[in-house]
């Protein structure tokens, strides 16, 4: 409801509802007379002249309070806008100088090794070039036949990381294998030199044609050249048997 400041500050004279406005004088009540206001002349007119002027008085001080009120709202209005346009401002230059929070860059994972060239990786330079290309083209061959990607690796060391985790790793980083594994699989042959070890990682994929006992029993007949120091002829034969494997258990002929 909206209030109307300048009809409540009106005087009695200028309005037509003096009661509303000055509830506390009773203006049309009637009031007891002294014994003077018999007498008449003079004195009686003496009597109403101080009445009247007794009544404006009281007016202005029935005015005064609600002047003074209309003065302490207005201040306190002010106050509070201030108060909180201060407190926004406050918030802002807050926000605006706050230190950000330091996001932690990323830990970035340094590969094994570099990234394959080809099937054949010598990384310890144990091979031969006529070994290397006798190995590329019949890896090649067995990719192309039976989309299975047999990959071979030599290292000096795995500086030590166990062999098995470390040629795990090594496959994974290189993706060894066709994205779709639904006819065909991923196989690492990785050879530590220096440490004496030699591990084959096989996916899943060729887990059943493949078990741990037929890997190690046909890895075993090449240590013996392993021994001799023939890495190159010790690869090429363990190649050879796992191939005649697969083979056999996948019902194709690399040669037909």
């Amino acid at each position: 409801m909206r209030i109307d400041l300048d009809r409540s500050l009106r005087t009695p004279r200028d309005s037509g509802w003096a009661r509303s406005v000055v509830p506390n004088l009773n203006l049309f009540s009637v009031q007891p007379l002294c014994s003077r206001c018999f007498c008449g002349g003079k004195d009686a007119a003496n009597t109403h002249h101080r009445d009247t002027e007794n009544t404006e008085v009281a007016q202005r001080r029935s005015i005064a309070p609600s002047r003074y009120s209309e003065m302490v709202l207005t201040v306190f209005l002010c106050g509070a806008m201030a108060f909180l346009t201060s407190c926004q401002l406050t918030r802002r230059a807050a926000v605006s100088t706050a230190t950000p929070t330091p996001t932690p860059s990323p830990t970035l994972v340094t590969p094994r090794l570099p990234y394959p060239k080809g099937f054949v990786n010598d990384y310890a330079n144990v091979f031969d070039d006529k070994t290397k290309t006798r190995l590329e083209a019949l890896l090649t061959k067995l990719r192309d036949k039976s989309n299975i990607e047999f990959a071979v690796a030599t290292v000096d060391t795995t500086k030590g990381e166990s062999i098995f985790n470390y040629s795990l790793g090594v496959a994974r980083e290189w993706g060894v294998g066709p994205k779709d594994t639904s006819q065909g699989g991923g196989m690492l042959l990785m050879l530590a030199i220096k440490d004496r070890k030699w591990h084959l990682q096989v996916s899943r994929t060729l887990e059943a044609d493949l078990p741990n006992d037929v890997c190690k029993e046909l890895g075993d007949q090449s240590e013996e050249l392993y021994k001799k120091g023939d890495y190159g002829g010790g690869v090429e034969k363990y190649v050879a048997a796992l191939i005649k494997r697969l083979e056999e258990q996948r019902k194709f002929n690399l040669n037909g």
